[in-house]
């Protein structure tokens, strides 16, 4: 019974290979606001059941956990589709969250770490449709030079992404922070590598949309003033969120 416990348990905080079931999820899954609340409930479904079960968790599973979430982070190297890619970093996220659980973290805080995570990555699956909706698809490389030609998508989606990699002042930083107080010493330095993965996937990730030279024969329209303020005030939100989440004590005392 226990070992099924752990079994449902890593199919939402992921343990590789539970957490394909996720990524595939994402693939499969074509609305956006599907995914955003797939992207919003997966952790805590995963916390629900270790709560209600009062699952007795092995250490070892924190090692599971951040290969699982080093292994994710580590294929987001290469990934250029933007749904993929957000999947991925919502593996190794979520995967990250077990230091916290095996080490008797309280169920609020870590539904606040699991909230923090989730709200920073819905803000990048909602700039999907709109890259989509332009260029035909949300794949890095295939239509660079957007910076100069949608300069307002070109700015909502870097904010995006800057949120996505847990970027200070978004909530997923104060989560990631609040993981590294929970950590071991071996522990935080598999975290900290884990977050230099990220950056770097996040940077990758852009260099195919904004630098180089438009290759479309014609540009689409750009975001409407509306929708950009509107995605501004949305990252605006974030930022307000993590505040509030760091002076509950989200951060763990950082």
């Amino acid at each position: 019974m226990a070992i099924l416990i752990l079994l449902a348990i890593g199919i939402f905080l992921p343990l590789f290979p539970l957490s394909m079931v996720l990524t595939a999820f994402f693939k499969y899954v074509p609305w956006a606001w599907l995914r955003a609340l797939i992207v919003l409930a997966w952790p805590q479904i995963g916390l629900t059941i270790a709560f209600s079960t009062h699952a007795q968790l092995p250490q070892w599973v924190v090692g599971w956990g951040l290969l699982t979430a080093a292994l994710y982070a580590l294929r987001m190297l290469s990934l250029r589709d933007v749904s993929t890619w957000i999947a991925f970093i919502a593996a190794s996220a979520f995967a990250l969250l077990w230091i916290g659980l095996v080490n008797a973290n309280s169920e609020a805080m870590l539904r606040l770490q699991g909230l923090g995570f989730s709200a920073s990555f819905i803000i990048a699956a909602a700039v999907v449709p709109m890259l989509k909706n332009r260029l035909g698809a949300a794949y890095s490389g295939l239509h660079c030079g957007m910076a100069q030609r949608l300069p307002r998508l070109a700015g909502v989606l870097v904010l995006a992404v800057l949120a996505a990699i847990a970027t200070p002042l978004f909530p997923s930083f104060f989560a990631l922070m609040a993981v590294l107080s929970e950590a071991s010493f071996m522990a935080a330095v598999g975290v900290s590598m884990v977050w230099l993965l990220w950056s770097w996937a996040g940077v990758r990730l852009l260099q195919g949309f904004l630098p180089g030279v438009w290759s479309r024969a014609q540009t689409p329209p750009d975001l409407s003033l509306r929708t950009a303020w509107l995605s501004g005030l949305g990252l605006v939100t974030l930022v307000g969120a993590a505040t509030v989440l760091s002076s509950m004590g989200l951060t763990g005392g950082w």
